[in-house]
């Protein structure tokens, strides 16, 4: 159904955020550790093929997020850049303006791996609904903005 699809994104998208505050830690623009907010550099909505690559993620405070995410574009670019490479970065961008259906599936098996770097995951975790899924992901943020 429609609704357990959405559900299914919106916990997929959790998956994506928490990756990058556990990769990330702070803001990556002013520093500060406080309203943290995942920021895709490549828009979510134009660029769905890069969605969920977290190349294509960088940690912002909400006030960086609001207000310089598009006016400091280049200097988000750059750090992805110093990040992942030049080759790597213009490879992103050439899949970013691909237009390819998601494989939902696909990408939640890559990030759950790529969670597993950073934390133990909950033995019951394909038993959890999707929504109990997203609590413990808040959690885990939550705690990781704490450290």
């Amino acid at each position: 159904s429609k609704s357990l699809k959405s559900q299914y994104i919106r916990y997929i998208d959790y998956l994506w955020g928490t990756i990058i505050v556990l990769k990330d830690r702070h803001c990556q623009l002013c520093y500060r550790n406080a309203r943290l907010e995942p920021h895709h550099f490549f828009t979510r909505k134009m660029h769905s093929n890069v969605r969920w690559d977290t190349r294509n993620g960088i940690l912002l405070c909400h006030g960086c997020h609001q207000w310089k995410a598009q006016s400091h574009s280049e200097q988000i670019r750059d750090i992805l850049i110093k990040r992942i490479g030049e080759e790597e970065f213009e490879a992103l961008k050439a899949r970013a303006y691909m237009t390819v259906k998601p494989d939902l599936r696909m990408w939640e098996l890559q990030l759950l791996h790529e969670l597993q770097d950073y934390v133990k995951m909950h033995d019951d975790w394909l038993k959890m609904s999707y929504n109990k899924r997203v609590e413990w992901l808040r959690e885990v943020r939550r705690n990781a903005s704490i450290n």
